[in-house]
C-alpha cells in the first residue's frame, strides 16, 4: 500500500492571461488531497466527495495502459472545495499518480507525473493550463509558464469561499469571446496582467510583500474589467482588505469560487471574510509538491 498527498493553489498574480503567453505566479498552500494505492483482485474506487470523478476514471485508464493486467483500490480524501478556484482537480489528480506511482514503482518523476496530470485535465476539461499540475506536483512558488521556483511568501494566506458555483471553461470562453470582440483593449488588459506577473516575480525574489499585495489589489481590478468577477467576490475582497489584509484578489477562473488574500494578521482577515458572509479557510503557502505519507488524515495542515 501506498499513499501519496498532493497540496491545491493559489494563483497570486496571472489567471486568463496565461493562457495567452503572458507569466502567472502560482503558490501551492497547506489543503492537500491524499490517495491511497493498493492492489486489489478488481479496480475500484471510494472517493466520498466525488464517487464517479472523471479525473479519476482519466488516472485509472493511463494506469490499465501501463499495466494492463493490474487492479487496484484507490481511496481518496481531499480538504479542498472542489470547482472554487483552488486546483482540486490538479491536487486529486496528482495525489492519484503519485500513490500509483510509488505502489507499482513506475519510476516517473514529480514534473513527468505533473505531465501526465496535464494530459487527464486536458482530457477532461477540453483545455488546461499544465501550471495547476506543476504547481500541485512541485509545489512552493511557481513563475509559468515553464514552473520556475521562486521564493515563498512568508505570510498567512486566507482563503474566501462565496459558495457560488463557477465554471472554469465558460469562464476561459468570456475571455476568449471578448478577445475576439474587442481585441486592442481585451488585448491591452492581458498584456498589463502579465506586466503585473513580472512585477510580481521581482517582489517574491525581494521578499516584498507589501508591493506584491499592491499588484494583486491591481490584477483583481484588471480580471473585473475582462467579466470575469463576481459581486460575491468583489465583496469579500473588500472585506480583507479593510481588515488589514496586503492584498486581495480571485483565485482561479472567477465568475464565482473563492478569493485569497495575503495576511499578517489572519484571524482578523478571516472574520471579516465572514461577517461579510463568505467562509474564510486559513492556511499557509507550502513548499511540497507530491510526497509519501503515512496515513490518509484530512487533507487540511492550516492554521485554523
Amino acid at each position: 500500500m501506498a499513499i501519496a498527498s498532493a497540496p491545491g493553489r493559489v494563483c497570486l498574480l496571472g489567471e486568463h492571461a496565461v493562457v495567452y503567453g503572458e507569466p502567472a505566479l502560482t503558490c501551492a498552500i497547506g489543503l492537500r488531497t491524499r490517495a491511497e494505492a493498493r492492489p486489489a483482485p478488481r479496480t475500484r474506487v471510494h472517493n466520498p466527495m466525488a464517487p464517479d470523478s472523471p479525473y479519476l476514471r482519466e488516472v485509472l485508464r493511463w494506469f490499465h495502459t501501463r499495466c494492463p493486467d493490474q487492479g487496484v483500490h484507490l481511496r481518496v480524501a481531499s480538504a479542498l472545495p472542489a470547482a472554487s478556484g483552488l486546483a482540486s482537480s490538479a491536487s486529486v489528480t496528482l495525489a492519484a499518480l503519485g500513490a500509483l506511482n510509488h505502489e507499482f514503482l513506475l519510476g516517473l518523476s514529480p514534473r513527468g507525473l505533473a505531465a501526465i496530470g496535464h494530459q487527464v485535465e486536458r482530457r477532461v476539461q477540453g483545455r488546461a493550463s499544465p501550471m495547476d499540475t506543476l504547481t500541485a506536483a512541485l509545489g512552493g512558488a511557481l513563475l509559468h509558464p515553464g514552473g520556475r521556483r521562486l521564493p515563498i511568501p512568508r505570510v498567512g494566506l486566507v482563503v474566501g469561499e462565496t459558495h457560488v458555483a463557477r465554471s472554469t471553461g465558460r469562464m476561459v470562453d468570456r475571455v476568449a469571446r471578448l478577445r475576439g470582440r474587442h481585441t486592442p483593449t481585451a488585448s491591452h488588459l492581458l498584456s498589463s496582467i502579465g506586466d503585473l506577473s513580472r512585477r510580481g516575480e521581482t517582489a517574491l525574489r525581494r521578499g516584498d510583500l507589501p508591493t506584491l499585495g499592491r499588484l494583486m489589489d491591481l490584477d483583481h481590478q484588471m480580471l473585473t474589467a475582462l467579466g470575469v468577477s463576481h459581486p460575491r467576490l468583489d465583496t469579500l475582497v473588500e472585506a480583507a482588505r479593510g481588515a488589514g489584509a496586503l492584498g486581495a484578489k480571485l483565485t482561479g477562473a472567477g465568475g464565482g469560487g473563492c478569493m485569497v488574500a495575503l495576511a499578517p494578521e489572519p484571524q482578523g482577515v478571516a472574520r471579516a471574510i465572514r461577517r461579510a458572509g463568505g467562509t474564510p479557510i486559513l492556511t499557509r503557502p507550502d513548499s511540497a509538491g507530491i510526497r509519501q505519507e503515512t496515513k490518509m488524515g484530512g487533507g487540511r495542515e492550516d492554521e485554523s
